[in-house]
């Protein structure tokens, strides 16, 4: 499996996951990713994918 993650996609957003299968815990790193865009009026802009407020679609990759 290849995995590319570009500079401008990363962000400092991380966290910690667990999950409990079959008695065993599981921990994982999270990084989010944030896709840039250039807005109309020439900007540059990156930030959470929120389809409305709590509804948090941003891509990540977590390394299990």
């Amino acid at each position: 499996m290849r995995v590319n993650i570009y500079a401008e996609e990363m962000t400092d957003r991380i966290e910690i996951i667990e999950k409990v299968i079959d008695g065993r815990t599981y921990t994982a790193l999270r990084f989010y990713l944030e896709l840039p865009v250039t807005l109309p009026n020439g900007e540059n802009y990156a930030g959470p994918f929120h389809h409305r407020p709590g509804d948090d679609d941003s891509a990540a990759v977590t390394f299990w």
